[in-house]
This record gives C-alpha cells, sequence and structure tokens, in this order.
C-alpha cells in the first residue's frame, strides 16, 4: 500500500470517530503533560509494558554503541581537539612537545555549510487534481510562514553543521498543543542523535518497530507536576551519552524522560515515561486519541545522512573521509615546529671538568664568562640541529592538496584562482564546476526537506480545525491569508466514497548562486534577443522552449502563452470593432481585454497605408485614434498603451 493509500485509509476507518481536534502531550520534552499521573496498572501501556520498552531501549542502544563513541569523537575533532582522539594521543614524546591542531578539515566544513546555507530551501506546493489548486496556492504562501515562527532557517543550519561533522541529521515534526496560548501549532526541531534511538539493522526509521527519544528533566519539575512521583525517581541520567563539555555538568537532580514511539495495527501511538512509571499513553486513551498520535501514521523524524551506509539509518561525514589525512598533516606540523623551536634556541656540549662557567655563559647580560685555565675546543661545542628536509615540507604540502581534494575543498570554490584564470566568467564556470559535491549533497537535503514539509502538510490537516491568519510579504505588498483544514480532510464524492486532497511539494533554492543568476539573465536576453516575446512568434517560441530545460521554464512558457492568447483576443477583438464600432466595450468586456489597450489594438492590426508626400510648408498630420479603436490619430493614451504592452511581454 502506498504512502497515499495508506493516509486514506487511516482517515476511512476514522471518519466516525470522534473529529475534535486533539492535543498530543509529552513530546520530545518541550510539551509535557498539564494532566495528573495516569495509574496504569490496569491499561493498555502500564509499568509492566514500561518495563519491557526499557529493556528494549538497552538493547537499541547496545546496537548504537558505536554511532554514539563515533558522533562525540567527531564533536572533539570540530572542536580541534583531535589529539585526545587519535591514535597518537599521549605518545607525542615530552609534555612540551607542540600539539598543532590543523585546521584544514574544520575549514572544509565551514566551507560545504557557506554552500548549503546559500541554496536555502522553499517549498512549491503542487496539486494532484484541479479542484485544489488554490489550497495548493495558499499552503505554498503560508508554509514558510510557519517555518519563520519555528526560526527554520537556525534549525537548517544545526542539521546541516551535524550532517557534515557527525554524518547525519535528523529533523523532528511535531503538534505543540500549548503553544499560541494553548491553541497550538507545529513546532520543527533539529534532533540529536545521541538521545534518538531506533532498531538496529533498519535503513528507514518508518520500519522500525519502536522510536525512543530521551531528554533530561529535573525532579522537583516532575514532582510538582506529577506528586505521585515522590520517592520514586532515581538521580542522575546513566544511560545518556554526553559530549565532552568544558562546563561541569550535574545531572544527580534529574531523571530521564523517555519519548517512546512504536506502532501497532498501523496506527503510530506514544507513551512518556519516567523509569517505569507511565506519565502518558495514547492507547491509554482512546477516546482523544481514536486514530493514535498523528493520522500521518508516521514517526515524527526525519534522518538525513551525509555519505549513506548500507544497513543503518545513519550516515558518515567529512571528519570520516579525512581525519587520516589531517593527521599526517598535524604530525607532520607538530615535527616542523618541533625542529624550528630548536634551531631557534642553541645548545651546547660541555665537558664536565669543562673550564667555562655554566652559569656566567648561560647568562646572556653578561658581556664576560670566565673559565679556569685554557679553553680547550673540547671544553664546550655547540649542537648542530639538522635543518628540516625539503622533502618532508614538499610532502606536508602535498597532504594538504590531497585533503582537499578528497573533500572537495579546492582553492577556487573559496574564491581562490589558479593560475591562467582571470577572466571573471572563467572564474565563475571553475567555481560552479567545483560545487558540483556540494550541489549533489544539497540535493540529497532537499529530499529530506520535502518529506518535512509533508509531513507539516499533514499536521495541518489534522489539526488546524479553527481558521488561522498568516501575514504573508511579498516584495512590497503584504496580504493575510486565512487557513484551516477544511479543503484538505477527507471529502465526500459519493454515498460511500471520500477523496482526500493530496500534494507534492517541489523544492527550490531561495537564493541562487552568482553564476546562476547571471546566466539565467543572459538566457533572457537571448530569449528577448530571438524574438521569443514578440507579437506573432508564440507558437514558434513554444516549439523551441519545448526542446530546452532550465530553471523557470514553466514560467516563461505561461508567460507566453498568455501574450499569445492576449493577441488572439486582440484580433479578434479588432475585427469585431471594424464591423460594429458601436460595439467596442462590449466586446472588449466579453473578451476580458482591458480598454486601455484599445489604441494599441488600433496601432497593431490596422492595415498598412502607404504615406502620402506632405506638401512642402505645412506639418505633417499625426494619425488619431479614438476611443471607439477607429483609425484617427495618436494621443497620450495610445503611448501609455504602448508602454504598458511592452511591459507585459518583458520575461519574468
Amino acid at each position: 500500500m502506498t504512502d497515499d493509500m495508506a493516509i486514506f485509509d487511516r482517515f476511512r476507518r476514522g471518519a466516525e470517530a470522534k473529529t475534535d481536534e486533539t492535543v498530543p502531550i509529552g513530546e520530545a520534552s518541550f510539551n509535557q503533560p498539564e494532566t495528573g499521573y495516569v495509574d496504569a496498572a490496569f491499561l493498555p501501556i502500564g509499568p509492566a509494558e514500561a518495563k519491557k520498552a526499557k529493556e528494549t531501549l538497552a538493547r537499541y542502544k547496545e546496537g548504537k554503541a558505536n554511532l554514539d563513541a563515533r558522533i562525540i569523537e567527531s564533536e572533539e575533532w570540530w572542536r580541534l581537539r583531535q589529539w585526545r582522539t587519535t591514535s597518537r594521543a599521549g605518545k607525542s614524546g615530552t609534555v612540551s612537545d607542540p600539539m598543532y591542531a590543523g585546521a584544514q578539515l574544520w575549514n572544509c566544513i565551514t566551507s560545504k555549510h557557506a554552500d548549503a546555507m546559500d541554496s536555502y530551501p522553499e517549498p512549491n506546493v503542487r496539486p494532484r487534481m484541479p479542484n485544489d489548486k488554490a489550497e495548493a496556492k495558499k499552503l505554498t504562501e503560508v508554509l514558510p510562514v510557519i517555518l519563520e515562527r519555528n526560526n527554520f532557517m537556525d534549525v537548517y543550519s544545526d542539521v546541516w553543521w551535524a550532517k557534515l561533522k557527525k554524518g547525519t541529521g535528523a529533523y523532528g515534526c511535531f503538534w505543540d498543543g500549548k503553544a499560541m496560548n494553548g491553541l497550538g501549532d507545529i513546532a520543527i526541531r533539529s534532533v540529536d542523535l545521541l538521545n534518538l534511538t531506533w532498531e538496529p539493522g533498519i535503513t528507514d526509521l518508518q520500519n522500525s518497530r519502536n522510536v525512543f527519544f530521551e531528554s533530561l528533566v529535573d525532579n522537583d519539575t516532575l514532582i510538582k507536576q506529577y506528586p505521585e512521583l515522590k520517592d520514586k525517581l532515581t538521580n542522575g541520567d546513566g544511560t545518556i551519552k554526553h559530549y565532552r563539555y568544558d562546563d561541569s555538568v550535574d545531572t544527580t537532580d534529574k531523571s530521564v524522560w523517555v519519548d517512546w514511539y512504536y506502532k501497532k495495527d498501523g496506527l503510530l501511538h506514544y507513551a512518556a515515561l519516567v523509569g517505569e512509571n507511565v506519565l502518558m499513553a495514547t492507547e491509554n486513551d482512546p477516546q482523544n486519541y481514536p486514530r493514535g498520535l498523528y493520522d500521518h501514521g508516521m514517526y515524527p523524524f526525519i534522518i538525513c545522512p551525509l555519505f549513506p551506509i548500507e544497513g543503518t539509518i545513519a550516515g558518515y561525514g567529512y571528519y570520516e573521509v579525512g581525519r587520516q589525512t589531517q593527521e599526517q598533516i598535524d604530525v607532520l606540523n607538530q615535527a616542523i615546529v618541533k625542529n624550528a623551536a630548536f634551531g631557534a634556541r642553541p645548545r651546547f656540549f660541555m665537558r664536565e671538568d669543562g673550564s667555562v662557567n655554566e652559569a656566567e655563559f648561560a647568562d646572556p647580560e653578561r658581556d664576560l664568562v670566565h673559565v679556569n685555565g685554557n679553553l680547550g675546543e673540547d671544553s664546550i661545542r655547540q649542537i648542530n640541529v639538522t635543518q628540516f628536509p625539503a622533502g618532508a615540507m614538499e610532502l606536508l604540502q602535498q597532504k594538504i592538496e590531497e585533503l582537499k581534494e578528497v573533500t572537495g575543498n579546492r582553492d577556487v570554490a573559496n574564491g581562490g584562482t589558479t593560475a591562467g584564470a582571470t577572466a571573471a566568467s572563467a572564474i565563475a564556470a571553475m567555481q560552479e564546476a567545483s560545487g558540483k559535491l556540494s550541489r549533489d549533497a544539497n540535493l540529497m537535503a532537499y529530499d529530506a526537506y520535502r518529506k518535512l514539509i509533508l509531513m507539516v502538510i499533514e499536521l495541518i490537516r489534522q489539526f488546524y480545525t479553527l481558521s488561522r491568519w498568516f501575514l504573508i510579504r511579498e516584495e512590497q505588498e503584504e496580504k493575510f491569508i486565512q487557513l484551516d483544514n477544511k479543503g484538505l480532510v477527507a471529502q465526500q464524492v459519493g454515498e460511500n466514497d471520500y477523496r482526500l486532497p493530496i500534494f507534492d511539494v517541489k523544492v527550490s533554492a531561495q537564493k541562487a548562486t552568482p553564476y546562476t543568476k547571471m546566466a539565467q539573465n543572459e538566457l533572457a536576453l537571448q530569449f528577448l534577443g530571438a524574438g521569443f516575446f514578440t507579437p506573432g512568434n508564440e507558437r514558434v517560441a513554444l516549439t523551441c522552449l519545448q526542446m530546452m530545460d532550465f530553471d523557470g521554464k514553466d514560467e516563461v512558457i505561461d508567460t507566453i502563452e498568455q501574450n499569445d492568447a492576449m493577441m488572439q483576443a486582440a484580433r479578434l477583438a479588432f475585427a469585431l470593432m471594424q464591423q460594429n464600432p458601436g460595439q467596442v466595450l462590449p466586446i472588449m468586456q466579453a473578451l476580458n481585454i482591458p480598454p486601455e489597450i484599445i489604441p494599441q489594438l488600433a496601432q497593431t492590426f490596422a492595415p498598412q497605408q502607404e504615406e502620402q508626400p506632405q506638401p512642402q510648408g505645412q506639418p505633417a498630420q499625426m494619425p488619431n485614434v479614438t476611443r471607439e479603436g477607429m483609425p484617427g490619430g495618436e494621443s497620450s493614451v495610445t503611448a501609455k498603451a504602448r508602454a504598458q504592452a511592452t511591459e507585459t511581454t518583458r520575461p519574468r
């Protein structure tokens, strides 16, 4: 069964169930329940089920232990503390040896993150049926406002940092029942993989039998909200993995809150657990949750790996790609710095029975150094430090270039140029070619973004039972849009048949690169020069466009088709005007043609007449155009109409 059919089937099965807006609680610890503690001893989810769930969580975490360790280690690399984690940790020689932590790999990650933010996405919702065009347009305009309310740019940035550093980012899309003074709204968060646990060995999170999310909550907060938990809480987190913080984090007075998601009979269920205490469970409240937690039936998490790995959801990032080369760079740099330090400070051999006064010799402020007896050549001798070999310096540079190559972080991608490239177009073309790895990663990120937007639409479908107003800003204009779920829920089309509006989401970059903008502008000028927007060339232009592929192609085709339709209507209007001069305005209204362009019609479609030579000494007679569109003289209305017609033919 496809996802669309599965969603429709859930709506059919729950059509006669309670449809009032419900408020899921307890998710991800930001939306904790307001109700009291539930005595779940005789309910579907009770202490026994909670204990079994905790055992399942422990088993899942054992399978995820290697991933957790890799995530923590990657964070150490990001903080330039790789000497704590590399194979040479504790083997660098003396305590005073420099531990050079190179930032070449760090620079790669920051560069990739900048590429990702340059391609920040925006959604375009498309209907699958003509009846849903109005709702699709509303969603396209409202979704950016919902994302802005969630500070989605920060969320998108955090997910990308996690992908680049740790190999995998994750979104969380929830319904926050406490938002907007209890009205509720959609909440989108960046999810830390250390807190998220799934069934080992799966490659799609939706196939996991259980999904757990852990967070820490103060004990006094829990006891205040759930007095029955007094004397039942344990101190410390114990099971949650942590990064190596600089701050000392005290967790002795905190307990682990577990959000437990699981699927049963095709429905998504949820339970909030603290220890073996069940604070809330959707199965225990079928009246408010007849179709489970969410109607879409999916786990509210979207996993987005950078480089995928077979047999697991998580991927790996750039630290796994370049860490060995970075280690070699660091070791070579350490040796260079150590060699330079030895060479910069002269050291000497001195015989124990030598005649030189060591204290005076070591004091650079003394002009005279006393000796006892004759000063022999073997009494003191400078230690010669061998200069670092040129081959090693060349090897270091090769390793740096190797790291740039394997990570796709070439100099040209960061604004540098190669020898011989001086033209701006050539530099821009090289920058565009060097960014193909970033474009590939962005496409995968767009797929996760598309899934997120579809999940947001499903939450709107389920919970937006009351109308909400959204302020939409378009350039210098502002307008208000009212949105509810009446156009999204299952609609009856027959006695026993229902139709569920389904939408597709196309993702595009909000900001194109300078090279892309330049190419698009150049393409528009070429279209203009080729006469694509000249009246009468519409059919030829459309035939040519059908064989082309570029961003914005549909919009250009729509513009040309609109111009073609307008010109066809104009030809018909002018023909009717010649036959019925007194019926100009009814004809224009019937054909939806603005009266202001009547003079333009007369000038464009009137038969051309040979110009008659004017007698010398007399001014040339200018043609005039009346309101009815008959030939006459040109007026200011004609000039204005011509300017408007020219404006409408410009490419958007």
